[in-house]
């Protein structure tokens, strides 16, 4: 135990456990007084219906929430979890740190000026997002991959394995670590317990796998296949300036001048992590558009990098030193007005609280219907405690929102419905954020139409300008109860959509030739024929679809898309 003493004390000196403390308590106060941004809530809301996956992410960040959620209460318990392993991850990078660095003259001050300069290491040690628990096993995946690189047991394959499948858990991102890390080090095909440590990892994630299977594999296809977009150069232009801005734009340019001169074998690792985060995503930025922080694992190779060139050359130690202290000043300026709403400007960390309140006070304790606003429902739920959900809309994505049986539990009841998009129908409106309004319209009874699914069985593919055409449509009603459809304000109808090439769509009403049976039975299917035109198009090939809708509401997602040409 003495021992064992002895050596954390030579590890960490008495300088790094005061700054990591100061480090951790500026997270606490950050969280504590910091309202939740609106994802932010919305996996809050993951975390109160606990599952081995969600719609939009693996289930680590809703594990991490509720584990805080039993120690503290608002924002403080949401974040607790996400805070320790920001500040965990201080101590385990400073590992990967050479020995004979980390007792040179200003080396401790160095690691923290690059630390507290670094955006991800700010942003994500505080907020609770996905990313914080990836970054946290990232940093313990290359910790322990270091360490297995040099010797195998049973003992560190296992550990191996099971910070593998935490990763995942944590986020699909952690898969690009692991091949990257793969390609930088061949030989680890010729290991036999690296096989065993995949062997192990992939089976711990299989509940995620079997979870994917029942749910018809949607948080893959949402990721891989419906995020997909046409090629824009607006997305190949702003991607750099996103790298930049997440990595630090100065200490990052610092790095680049110095990084070609500066190359060792037992950097390689760390070398194809930063460039193959960065070009992977730059790949994949001719389809899409990248969100900053999907880069953040380079940070962490940028650190441990920039440390060690800055720390064995004076000239750029000088360097950094000044572009640490201005990002640190930029940072924390932010943070503080992160808390405090004093500025024109307002972020997502502004006035959700206060709209919620509002919002409250117009609809009392009746159920709050966002159509396109998970994150808005989700805060709305957390300030509030009241039930409220989200209907997904054809001009927005789906959400978790549309496997949860909120909206069965409003059948027949009254809600209020918000949308921020403006319907002829709705004339009332409440201020939200900043300049932005909702509209929003009461409804005495309720019709969910989440969980029924419609099919196209005949459908013409080539349509003439100004012409009716007649299509065949099925509608699944995958409710354990029957669906009235006529009921007023709330009656099941149909829209034809044409997605056009700049991402808007149009939309266009359907009429049924044969009015639907008052009641969809349940876990059931019902056909029926309707007609439709299209007459403002220019001739081409389109994706169509045909979305359900409830009332005058925007229909909801389309559930199948194919593509038709117009002459």
């Amino acid at each position: 135990m003495v021992r064992k003493l002895s050596v954390f004390r030579q590890t960490y000196s008495t300088k790094f456990l005061i700054l990591s403390s100061l480090f951790l308590l500026v997270s606490l106060l950050q969280a504590m007084f910091t309202e939740l941004a609106g994802d932010e809530a919305y996996y809050w809301r993951y975390a109160q219906d606990l599952d081995w996956g969600y719609f939009d992410h693996p289930p680590m960040v809703a594990v991490m929430i509720k584990l805080g959620g039993f120690l503290f209460g608002g924002e403080l318990g949401v974040r607790f979890v996400g805070i320790l392993f920001g500040t965990a991850s201080l101590f385990v990078l400073w590992l990967m740190v050479d020995k004979q660095l980390r007792i040179k003259p200003y080396a401790v001050e160095l690691y923290f000026l690059l630390w507290f300069s670094l955006p991800v290491f700010n942003i994500y040690t505080f907020i609770i997002v996905p990313d914080s628990p990836l970054i946290f096993f990232s940093i313990l995946y290359l910790f322990v991959l270091q360490r297995f690189m040099t010797k195998q047991t049973l003992g560190i394959t296992l550990v191996l394995a099971l910070i593998m499948a935490l990763m995942l858990y944590s986020k699909y991102h952690g898969i690009v670590l692991i091949i990257i890390t793969l390609i930088a080090n061949p030989k680890l095909l010729s290991m036999p317990y690296f096989y065993l440590a995949s062997i192990v990892g992939a089976l711990l994630f299989v509940p995620h796998l079997l979870w994917q299977y029942e749910h018809d594999f949607a948080t893959l296809r949402y990721h891989f296949i419906e995020r997909n977009s046409n090629f824009s150069f607006k997305f190949i232009a702003e991607y750099p300036l996103n790298v930049l801005l997440i990595l630090n734009p100065i200490l990052t340019l610092i790095f680049l001048f110095k990084i070609f001169k500066h190359r060792e074998p037992s950097e390689k690792t760390l070398r194809y992590v930063f460039w193959g985060f960065i070009l992977f995503f730059a790949f994949s930025a001719l389809k899409n558009h990248i969100e900053p922080h999907w880069v953040a694992v380079s940070s962490i190779p940028l650190l441990l990098l920039l440390f060690k060139i800055s720390i064995n050359n004076s000239r750029v130690l000088k360097s950094v030193k000044k572009a640490s202290l201005v990002s640190i000043v930029i940072l924390l300026t932010a943070r503080f007005f992160l808390i405090f709403d004093v500025l024109p400007i307002k972020t997502e960390f502004h006035g959700g609280e206060d709209f919620s309140k509002r919002l409250h006070s117009v609809c009392g304790d009746t159920a709050v219907v966002f159509m396109a606003g998970y994150d808005k429902s989700a805060r709305y739920t957390f300030d509030t405690k009241q039930i409220a959900t989200s209907r997904s809309c054809v001009h927005f994505r789906k959400s978790q929102y549309d496997f949860w049986d909120i909206d069965a539990k409003l059948y027949g009841k009254p809600v209020v419905f918000l949308s921020g998009y403006k319907l002829g129908f709705i004339n009332n409106r409440i201020k939200y954020v900043g300049t932005d309004s909702l509209f929003f319209y009461r409804y005495k009874y309720y019709v969910p139409i989440h969980k029924l699914r419609l099919t196209t069985t005949g459908c013409p593919r080539i349509i003439e300008q100004i012409t009716d055409y007649v299509a065949e449509l099925q509608i699944f009603n995958n409710y354990n109860f029957d669906i009235e459809t006529q009921i007023e304000e709330m009656q099941i109808g149909v829209d034809a959509v044409v997605f056009l090439p700049d991402g808007s769509k149009k939309l266009y009403p359907v009429v049924f030739m044969n009015p639907l049976p008052e009641k969809l039975p349940a876990d059931s299917s019902s056909t029926v024929s309707c007609s439709f035109c299209i007459d403002d198009l220019d001739p081409g090939v389109y994706k169509f679809a045909f979305c359900l809708k409830n009332g005058k509401m925007y229909p909801k997602k389309a559930d199948e898309q194919f593509e038709i040409t117009i002459k």
